[in-house]
């Protein structure tokens, strides 16, 4: 992560607010097994997951993009596909995007965007 403003600038904590900042990173790769534990009864789901992730902007007006893969999806026996994920946040707006792949030419793409303003709890 880096401070976009001299250090005398990041150590008023009046004027922190107003210094951008930039970050970013890698998680995974890590199993759905290292992460989910369905009830005895349920299968088990499997894959692979990675992604990457930058934060930029300002305490008051921040910026988030998260891009993911799901690799080799299988729920016992049954290879599913894979799947594309994204996030993006700005401007008090978050969108959310999945694409599903399965086989050679099955897909379905889905996106949702939900804004904090929003007055409903359920967006």
């Amino acid at each position: 992560m880096n401070a976009e403003a001299p250090l005398e600038t990041l150590a008023d904590v009046e004027q922190l607010s107003g210094v951008g900042f930039r970050g970013g990173g890698e998680v995974g790769p890590f199993t759905l097994t290292d992460v989910l534990q369905p009830n005895p009864d349920e299968t088990q789901p499997r894959g692979a997951v990675r992604a990457s992730l930058e934060v930029l902007g300002t305490v008051l007006d921040p910026k988030v993009q998260v891009r993911g893969q799901l690799e080799q999806v299988a729920m016992g026996k049954v290879a599913l596909g894979k799947a594309n994920l994204s996030f993006d946040y700005e401007r008090a707006l978050s969108t959310l995007a999945v694409t599903l792949f399965t086989g050679s030419s099955g897909s379905c793409a889905r996106k949702a965007r939900c804004s904090s303003t929003c007055p409903s709890p359920h967006c």
